[in-house]
């Protein structure tokens, strides 16, 4: 590894801006003076293929030259591409492109490197990038303003045919209302169906007689059936009038009548 030694001044000269010419002449005059072995050619080639990559640098770092008396850093340089960029839109550093420190393929191979060429693409390619996204913004809002619109406009047409058909909307809810109060009322005053007039026949005592008085004290059963086939079958209820002096209740479960009309005093 001690022949790589003939390699550092390559550290010290400035050779991002040197030119190919120059430093293609350094390494093949270096390189035949050195003689390298397989190792320092395969640590050399990969320094030589790692230098081609150039981290993004700050906003506000200064430009190479700076490329007017206003403009002398990478954020002047944004703002005057890019006039109307909002503030959260801003990044806070700049990518910049790739290019090996012995460029071959550059505009010249004799000239140095033009480093501000170099500041200027990077600057144009986040222009065209920012411009992109600040169209898709745009585009966004203009739609969620049209959808807003639409929906207010909807709901006004909503709300005016609402108001020009007050007295309908009125009108049927009194109808409902007043509909549903004569039904109430009218309940009150049906008739009973026949159905609950129906007085089913009565049921023989026999168990609860023989729990509470004996066996002893109850009739024969021949007795007690011919009784109670001897006892007439009571009619079936008349269709009563609404307003009447007497009602009887018995039928329904109550043992009350109640009765309205009055005996005259006998004096």
């Amino acid at each position: 590894m001690w022949c790589t030694r003939w390699y550092l001044p390559l550290v010290l000269l400035p050779y991002p801006i040197a030119p190919p010419y120059f430093l293609w002449l350094w390494l093949f005059s270096t390189t035949l003076h050195a003689k390298p072995c397989f190792y320092c050619i395969i640590l050399l080639s990969a320094l030589f293929v790692s230098s081609c990559y150039w981290p993004p640098v700050p906003l506000d770092s200064p430009l190479a030259a700076p490329w007017a008396e206003n403009v002398t850093t990478f954020a002047d340089a944004l703002a005057t591409l890019v006039p109307g960029l909002p503030a959260d839109m801003l990044p806070a550093s700049v990518p910049m492109g790739d290019r090996c420190w012995c460029d071959l393929a550059g505009r010249g191979f004799f000239e140095p490197f033009n480093v501000t060429q170099w500041e200027l693409d990077a600057v144009l390619r986040l222009k065209d990038d920012l411009e992109q996204q600040l169209e898709a913004r745009n585009a966004a809002n203009a739609l969620a303003a049209g959808v807003n619109a639409t929906d207010a406009g909807a709901g006004d047409a909503h709300a005016d045919a609402a108001q020009g058909q007050p007295g309908t909307a009125f009108d049927g809810g009194r109808s409902n209302m007043l509909a549903g109060l004569w039904n109430k009322m009218l309940s009150f005053a049906r008739y009973p169906m026949e159905s609950d007039l129906n007085v089913s026949p009565p049921r023989s005592n026999a168990t609860l007689d023989s729990l509470l008085f004996g066996s002893e004290d109850l009739p024969p059963k021949g007795e007690e059936q011919s009784s109670v086939e001897e006892s007439p079958t009571p009619d079936a209820p008349q269709q009563l009038p609404l307003l009447r002096k007497e009602y009887d209740l018995r039928p329904y479960g109550f043992a009350l009548i109640v009765d309205f009309g009055w005996t005259p005093l006998q004096s």
